[in-house]
């Protein structure tokens, strides 16, 4: 199975997206708090602040994911990294190629996220942003 960019591309652009379940008010309300909640760590964010938005809570939901992808990718990274640093040189080169996507992986989906709250958009992440919803 080859990696084919425009299947990505689609997948991106096509996230599905539930921007239509909120109001306009609450959009325009709390999309400096969703920007905010974007940052991996302050998912709990519209828990404290405006705990009646379900926009800011829906970010709530994409952050907390992608916190837990974050914790998970720096996991994997250490262990696969260990594993490969047994094979002399081309080991240490794998290790870091591996390091770089996965950080290029989480960055995007960070950057994807940010995006879409500045603009009002309630789309979830590419392949993993259906996975958990516990704050609705």
């Amino acid at each position: 199975m080859a990696f084919d960019p425009n299947e990505l591309k689609d997948m991106i652009v096509n996230a599905p997206d539930s921007t239509n379940q909120y109001s306009p008010e609450d959009i325009q309300e709390n999309t400096i708090v969703a920007a905010i909640t974007t940052i991996p760590c302050v998912f709990w964010l519209p828990l404290v602040v405006n705990t009646n938005s379900g926009f800011a809570k829906f970010y709530a939901n994409q952050s907390l994911i992608l916190t837990i992808f974050c914790v998970v990718a720096v996991i994997l990274n250490k262990t696969v990294g260990r594993i490969l640093w047994i094979i002399p040189l081309l080991g240490h080169f794998l290790s870091t190629l591996f390091g770089v996507a996965l950080f290029l992986i989480g960055a995007g989906s960070w950057l994807f996220l940010l995006v879409n709250a500045i603009q009002g958009k309630a789309k979830e992440l590419p392949l993993i942003g259906n996975l958990l919803h516990p704050f609705t």
